[in-house]
């Protein structure tokens, strides 16, 4: 990385452009104390069309924005969701949250104390379900944050349902 400053802003450019690679560079912008233009090597092509998996519209890599996470060749990712999706997901979020009760001390579903509790909303119509530990909103998120994705992974675990029924019946006493 070659750095050139300036009062107002501090440039950084990658030493190696190559077309050949899998990659593209992104100029992105920080502002704090002065103004930080960095170029970020972004996995895949920059003409390559991706499709936004809410829309499901084509756009070439320029229409979604950097996720911050990054590989092992420190190429960075971008998001899943085209600009536009990923603005309104954003305000939604926003809005639940803003709508919320406050946060219980222990997570609904699991029934664990725990200091950081995530806002778990239903997408789409924004009404906040409940409050959940990291843990179960990203197992319910893998099973499709639906009942049949759920039961699916219960009768994987357990063959027989009468045990899954009998299951449910005791956690259901536990909470009443």
């Amino acid at each position: 990385m070659e750095n050139i400053t300036n009062k107002k802003e501090i440039i950084m450019v990658p030493s190696l452009l190559s077309e050949s690679h899998d990659f593209h560079i992104r100029k992105t912008t920080r502002t704090g104390r002065s103004k930080v233009i960095i170029y970020v090597k972004v996995k895949g092509k920059k003409d390559t069309l991706r499709k936004c998996y809410k829309c499901e519209q084509s756009f070439t890599a320029d229409s979604f924005t950097l996720n911050g996470t990054k590989n092992a060749s420190g190429h960075s990712y971008l998001y899943q969701t085209c600009r536009t999706c990923y603005s309104k997901e954003i305000k939604d979020r926003r809005k639940v949250r803003k709508d919320a009760r406050p946060p219980p001390a222990r997570c609904e579903c699991c029934n664990q104390k725990k200091d950081k509790l995530i806002y778990d909303h239903d997408h789409g119509i924004l009404i906040l379900r409940g409050f959940l530990c990291k843990k179960c909103n990203i197992g319910l998120g893998h099973f499709g944050d639906n009942l049949e994705g759920v039961l699916r992974g219960a009768l994987y675990l357990e063959k027989d349902i009468n045990k899954i029924i009998e299951t449910l019946n005791g956690i259901k006493n536990e909470r009443i």
